[in-house]
């Protein structure tokens, strides 16, 4: 059922150059966005914390360790892995589930979830935010607030352009052409029925926050009733007066299918922790940004 693809796609972007229609905002805008960090962080360590189906994972990501063990699990729901949760991890599986892990597109494990800080191509909302059309709607002494009706152009380009040129895909051309087409019409269609708020801190500035929520419930497909979706993704530099990278990238999906299956998805992934070291190779840089 594509509902069971929209937690994949809302963790695919590209961030697009973009603008407020009042011309006095507009480099605010811009350089809050040119401080999005869009490069490998081949030179940071931090941990990240994956809160999926109930279970919560503590991860730390180490760019000095050798290929294909950039990842460290470090705890499962506050508790020590046991050794044979270890080796299941290890081994490239969920040690909860079972399911096997992500992978990037060069073949390394990416741990419990495929979300890192630096790699916003493919890991935020910002590929949703419009060309032009944003309008103020508040100001403070530090913010200022944006609406806007999502645009979704440059994410569905990004996913199309992921499905097309997936070095590890078995699937036939024509195959995934057939992909990418349903892929791109579930994106423009979930996201047709949703309005988002921009958030940018002056200091900086930066982006400090974007979310996308449905302002009334619809439906999907016919069968698929959604209540309430809602992202939140929230930003800060990595470093006082560094790039922008992403902290926290929270999904909540509620409604029903076929009338009495009721669906509740929750995600939240969170980065902390962040400590500067030196990549030890071009592998682990590729860990580091989830490609």
């Amino acid at each position: 059922m594509r509902i069971l693809f929209l937690g994949m796609l809302l963790t695919l972007l590209v961030g697009p150059a973009f603008a407020a229609d009042n011309s006095a905002a507009e480099p605010l805008l811009q350089q809050a966005h040119q401080s999005l960090q869009q490069t490998r962080m081949t030179d940071w360590s931090y941990q990240r914390t994956s809160i999926n189906k109930g279970t919560t994972y503590v991860e730390r990501f180490n760019p000095q360790a050798p290929a294909q063990q950039h990842w460290q699990l470090l705890s499962i729901n506050g508790e020590a892995p046991t050794a044979a949760q270890l080796k299941t991890y290890a081994n490239g599986k969920d040690p909860v589930t079972g399911h096997h892990l992500a992978k990037a597109q060069d073949g390394t494990r990416l741990g419990i979830s495929h979300n890192t800080p630096g790699d916003l191509k493919r890991n935020q909302l910002i590929g949703c935010l419009p060309a032009t059309g944003l309008t103020k709607v508040a100001e403070t002494a530090t913010t200022v607030t944006y609406s806007f009706k999502p645009d979704c152009s440059a994410l569905i380009a990004e996913v199309k352009h992921d499905i097309m040129t997936d070095k590890h895909s078995k699937k036939s051309l024509a195959d995934r052409q057939d992909e990418a087409k349903k892929s791109a019409s579930t994106i423009r269609d979930l996201f047709s029925h949703t309005t988002g708020k921009l958030v940018i801190t002056k200091a900086g500035p930066y982006i400090q926050s974007v979310q996308l929520k449905n302002p009334k419930p619809f439906t999907e497909m016919h069968v698929v009733n959604i209540k309430s979706f809602v992202v939140n993704d929230n930003f800060a530099p990595v470093a006082p007066g560094g790039k922008t990278v992403l902290m926290r990238d929270d999904v909540t999906l509620h409604g029903t299918a076929f009338i009495f299956k009721t669906i509740k998805q929750h995600t939240d992934v969170s980065f902390s922790d962040f400590k500067q070291v030196k990549a030890k190779s071009k592998t682990a840089a590729s860990a580091a940004a989830g490609t």
